[in-house]
């Protein structure tokens, strides 16, 4: 079996693979189809433009486990928050934890209109702005649970392509920086970082 040091910053460098390791061991193709009453489920948000994707990703902070995950691109924020907010609805999600960054603070503030006005929903929000830093720390501690059995994700193609191309690159400056390589995108993993931050944050 494929051996990952301990460092990541060492996994990738001797290895040039993704900074996840254990990807195929935590992928599972049946996940829960509807919630636990005694578990919490929290979710993260990565806001999309131009060709990106808007992605939200829904984890039971309880199993340790992702029970949905979903994407939009050319729709219209309105639409795209309604369908966020139905999901997070039927899974009793009690936090949310969006992204900030760019036009991420425009669309925090339409959820948290629109929850306000949607009986039933009692939804805390909690964003998050990326830096390099807060980014290698919520990566490696996504990256940790992954490795050690402690998340499930949902097995999705498109999701798990995201999940092995991301990595740990080097600025010319000499800093590294966790990214996608060239042509491939990082949505879901953005958001599923998010979530479980929130997860790993939740006060029991």
């Amino acid at each position: 079996p494929q051996e990952y040091p301990e460092d990541l910053q060492g996994c990738f460098l001797t290895s040039g693979l993704s900074i996840f390791g254990n990807i195929e061991g935590c992928l599972r193709d049946t996940m829960q189809d509807k919630p636990d009453d005694t578990h919490r489920y929290v979710g993260g948000i990565d806001w999309g433009q131009t060709e990106d994707y808007t992605v939200l990703s829904i984890i039971d902070a309880t199993a340790g486990e992702e029970v949905y995950l979903n994407r939009w691109r050319r729709m219209s924020p309105e639409t795209v928050l309604g369908y966020m907010l139905g999901a997070c609805l039927q899974w009793q999600v009690e936090k949310l934890r969006p992204e900030l960054n760019s036009m991420g603070w425009n669309y925090v503030q339409q959820l948290n209109a629109l929850i306000a006005r949607t009986e039933g929903a009692d939804i805390s929000i909690g964003g998050f702005t990326t830096t390099n830093d807060n980014k290698r720390q919520m990566i490696d501690n996504m990256a940790y649970a992954l490795r050690n059995g402690l998340l499930t994700l949902h097995k999705i193609d498109y999701a798990t392509s995201e999940l092995r191309t991301f990595v740990q690159t080097q600025t010319a400056n000499g800093a590294y920086k966790y990214d996608h390589i060239s042509g491939a995108k990082s949505d879901t993993v953005i958001a599923r970082m998010a979530a479980w931050d929130a997860a790993c944050n939740l006060i029991w």
